[in-house]
């Protein structure tokens, strides 16, 4: 190639990166479109200053600019080439990157890769391009990981065809990937990427679904990480991703995503803050699911959700409450998932019963809910269900004086001998204390109840 041209090129990039001179600027960018960006040579050209450029905020923008050209117009630039040029600019388009120091320009090559990925890997005419990212991905060394990485996640945003046949061979890079003992930046990449790739299989590839399923307990890993450091970015799109796998999953394998999600969720208590609403959407959506299983997880995840947040939620409560009134219809036949899912749905409401009772109809809320007492499969649920009669009795006893004729019994149950592990020894002594108070107001009613030995 002509040096002069790549040079007189260079210098109408760091035109238009550096000068101030609108008028200068304005001469640059009209060269550039009329003179050189509709010529093929601006490819090599451009590649050129990627790998020889000292100036960063060069290689940077012709990265940017290269990946344009090779993607406009169905790829017409890119096929005009030689092929001896396409292959050269490919051959050494992998070796530049990986000697990149600086990410953002990286990351602009890799988009540079996806670009000619899209036209070539469907052409079957870049057979090295898989081999070259599986060296990458494998690689000692943490940098070569992450860009091998961050090109699969940019070409599978790119590419449509050609990467169906590949499938398997990504998943088995994912699987190591998303646990790399170095790199943070590599395990948020992967999620990333398995979003993406979500989106190629269809619902009739059982198996690449099944697949996802040793997958999940790692991405909620990482999701957990990245709330954890604060990177609130990383973990939007991780549950986002979230999100999207739990709408792949069969009826199990969604139960034990969600289950697992609450479990994040609690983990992090006030971590959680951050990422309240996209967090609140997938639980909330998943409350209407067909699953009993995945209904009473996601009752679990919500009422943690709410419990731990720092983010008002309330003006979604009415929604809330409408989907949770639902897991209330249970008969005596019902299935052990949907008296499970009762038990959830109370802890549920109890739990925001305690964040903002304020704007809870408890003339409409109250009834179903302790018409659902005692619990039946969950008692771990018995605590924020006590936690939030006891908050009632404190801030509005006359209300809480109108249920005791259905509260007694129940706290006959939870503290029988007969059912010694139902409560926490907490919220049996704050349990005891209340009746013993209002034993002092109604005792012929504590007496009926069988409670006054209690009291």
């Amino acid at each position: 190639m002509d040096p002069s041209y790549v040079t007189n090129l260079h210098a109408l990039l760091a035109q238009t990166v550096a000068s101030s001179d609108t008028a200068l600027l304005k001469n640059a960018t009209a060269t550039l479109n009329q003179q050189y960006y509709k010529d093929p040579a601006c490819i090599p050209a451009l590649f050129e200053i990627i790998a020889t450029s000292p100036e960063q905020n060069i290689r940077q923008l012709a990265a940017v600019e290269l990946r344009k050209r090779i993607a406009q117009g169905d790829g017409k630039l890119w096929r005009a080439l030689d092929a001896n040029i396409r292959q050269q600019v490919k051959t050494k388009i992998v070796e530049t990157i990986l000697a990149e120091q600086v990410a953002i320009v990286r990351h602009s090559t890799s988009r540079v890769i996806a670009a000619i990925a899209s036209w070539d890997l469907a052409a079957n005419a870049w057979p090295e391009l898989m081999p070259f990212l599986q060296q990458a991905t494998s690689s000692p060394t943490a940098a070569h990981r992450e860009v091998g990485i961050y090109i699969m996640y940019s070409v599978l945003e790119t590419v449509i065809e050609g990467i169906k046949q590949q499938i398997s061979s990504l998943f088995t890079i994912f699987a190591e990937l998303i646990k790399d003992p170095e790199s943070a930046q590599v395990r948020i990449t992967t999620v990333q990427a398995l979003g993406v790739l979500a989106q190629y299989i269809e619902p009739e590839d059982k198996q690449y679904i099944k697949t996802f399923q040793g997958l999940v307990p790692q991405i909620l890993a990482v999701v957990n990480e990245t709330c954890a450091a604060n990177n609130e970015p990383a973990a939007r799109d991780g549950f986002d991703v979230v999100e999207t796998l739990l709408i792949l999953r069969s009826n199990t394998d969604r139960a034990s995503a969600t289950g697992t999600l609450g479990e994040v969720i609690t983990g992090m208590k006030g971590g959680i803050t951050a990422f309240t609403e996209p967090v609140l959407k997938i639980t909330t959506s998943l409350l209407a699911d067909a699953d009993p299983e995945v209904r009473s997880n996601a009752a679990f995840a919500t009422g943690v959700l709410i419990e731990n947040s720092d983010t008002d939620v309330s003006p979604h409560y009415g929604e809330i409450l409408q989907r949770l009134s639902t897991l209330f219809s249970v008969q005596s036949d019902s299935s052990q998932s949907e008296k499970h899912g009762r038990d959830n749905a109370a802890g549920a409401v109890s739990r925001m019963i305690i964040k903002n009772s304020a704007v809870i109809p408890l003339d409409q809320v109250l009834p179903v809910l302790y018409g659902a007492l005692p619990l039946q499969n969950d008692f771990l649920e018995n605590a924020p269900v006590y936690r939030a009669i006891f908050h009632l009795f404190r801030t509005s006893p006359p209300v809480m004086m109108n249920y005791l004729n259905v509260l007694l019994p129940a706290f006959a149950t939870v503290l029988s001998p007969d059912t010694p592990d139902q409560l926490t020894p907490d919220v049996r002594a704050e349990l005891v204390e209340l009746i013993r108070h209002l034993q002092q107001q109604v005792p012929d009613q504590i007496a009926a109840a069988g409670l006054a030995g209690v009291a």
